[in-house]
Parts: structure tokens; sequence; C-alpha cells
């Protein structure tokens, strides 16, 4: 499996939806983004003076979910800002603001840490993903955010490599964020 895909795909490969109870009130905002013809699980939620972000799985039939970060503005103006393939291959702090990445890193490994139930059993789910026998790729920022909320990956993997914002090595450069 792809070290990419798969560190992305984390919720999905343990098997657990990630809604949290504080975004319900925010889906009908993002449903009308969709026109309300669009099905969607929220991963993580930051609240931005001018508008608030969220990083969404889009569900569709045809298999794997879509994941995308949507901005949403005070006036109602909805935008996708980050798509799939550049969540694959280059770090959020690339297409968005410092602030607003961390917020929606540290929402979503919250989430996962509150429904895996602790810190613990946060770090042995990603541990557990994880191949010795080939390099598993993270991005800086999530190693950052995860060692503030107490989970060493880097320490527990010596097939660990860590990305900046180069992105992933031998992809073509995306549109970054000046």
């Amino acid at each position: 499996m792809n070290k990419e895909i798969a560190k992305v795909s984390l919720f999905m490969a343990l098997g657990i939806g990630l809604i949290n109870p504080e975004y319900a009130q925010a889906s009908p905002d993002l449903a009308e983004c969709f026109n309300n013809q669009v099905n969607f699980d929220i991963l993580a939620k930051a609240q931005m003076e001018q508008a608030d972000y969220y990083l969404v799985d889009i569900l569709s039939f045809q298999g794997e979910p879509d994941t995308n970060v949507i901005k949403v503005e005070r006036e109602g103006n909805c935008s996708t800002v980050v798509e799939q393939e550049q969540l694959l291959l280059y770090p959020l702090t690339n297409f968005l603001g410092k602030e607003i990445a961390k917020n929606l890193l540290t929402s979503k490994y919250l989430t996962l840490k509150e429904q895996l139930g602790g810190t613990e059993a946060l770090a042995e789910a990603l541990l557990d993903e994880l191949e010795a026998d080939s390099p598993n790729i993270f991005f800086e920022e999530d190693i950052e955010v995860l060692e503030k909320l107490g989970v060493h990956i880097k320490v527990k993997s010596s097939s660990i490599v860590i990305v900046g914002k180069e992105g992933i090595p031998g992809h073509p450069e995306l549109h970054f964020k000046e």
C-alpha cells in the first residue's frame, strides 16, 4: 500500500467514522455548499475570524472518499481550498495559513484520539499502520501536532521519513500559498 495514501486514509483503515458531535451544527452549512447533493464526513474543523475551514471526506459510491479542505465564509460563500491530490503530496501549510493548518490537524488528531480511547491508543493505531521494511512518510506539521498531543511517532520507528514543504519526492510541484 502506498504510504502517503495510508497515512491520509488512516481513519478509513481503522474503520472509524470521525464525526465529532460538535461538528453536527456545521453540517447544514456544508450541506448547502454541496447543494444537499453530496454525502460527506467532517474530519476536522478550524474556526477563524472570517471563515470556517473543514477537512472533509466526500463520499461516493465509486470507492474511497475524496478528502478536501472546504472554506465556508461568514457570508456563506464556499470553496474548495485544498484537494485530495494536494493533501497526498504536500503539507497543509503549503496551501493554508499556518494557524489554520495547525488547527485542522489538531482537530483531526484530537477527534481520532478521543474515538480511539486516548494518546496511547492513537500512537498504537498509527504505529500499527507502519511497515518496518518500507519508508513511512509523515509531514513535519503532522509530527509536530502529534508530539504536542503526546504521540511520539518518530522515536518509535526508524523507518519514518519526515517531509517538509517540498512535499513527497518525485512529484510535480503544485500551486502553493505564498
